[in-house]
């Protein structure tokens, strides 16, 4: 236990304060680069579901990681959601059923909205890599879609594991 604890106080606090999902998925494009490029590891079957899940997956949620970083509630957000003592004593008869009160008080998304999205803005951002490597002299290889796949996942999940004031909070 005290050899894993110092272990972890090793890493910078930056990859420490970064949020489970994100550092799954920068698992996952390390994971991905290794048996992608590796010589011995290239050859075996592990390279298509990790290539799949680097193509189809990885981008989207990269990039809703960035636009829903899922910070926790501002003391401001949570103060204005609760009504003042006076307003609690009228009675409004207009959304009977609470539909309304649900759809407001939801302050980002959900996990199953997360990866729906992940899938969608996966298969929009990969044929926009590919056409901005088109007219690069690199041309579309292997290490060129490993390497810009990489530098755009981790701009965003850097990008979502920071809130607007700074400070990590998934």
């Amino acid at each position: 236990m005290v050899a894993f604890r110092s272990l972890w106080l090793l890493l910078p606090r930056r990859v420490r304060q970064l949020p489970a999902d994100l550092a799954a998925v920068v698992a996952l494009v390390i994971a991905t680069n290794i048996a992608a490029l590796a010589p011995i590891i290239r050859e075996t079957p592990l390279r298509v579901p990790l290539g799949l899940a680097f193509v189809l997956f990885v981008p989207g949620y990269a990039f809703i990681a960035a636009l829903f970083p899922e910070a926790g509630e501002s003391p401001a957000s949570a103060d204005e959601s609760t009504p003042p003592a006076d307003s609690q004593t009228m009675v409004d008869d207009s959304d009977s059923d609470g539909l309304y009160d649900s759809i407001t008080s939801r302050s980002g998304i959900d996990g199953i909205e997360r990866v729906a999205l992940s899938f969608g803005l996966s298969i929009a951002i990969v044929p926009l890599i590919g056409l901005v490597l088109n007219f690069t002299p690199w041309g579309i290889r292997l290490v060129p879609i490993v390497v810009s796949g990489q530098r755009l996942h981790t701009r965003f999940g850097s990008r979502g594991s920071r809130t607007p004031t700074g400070t990590s909070g998934r």
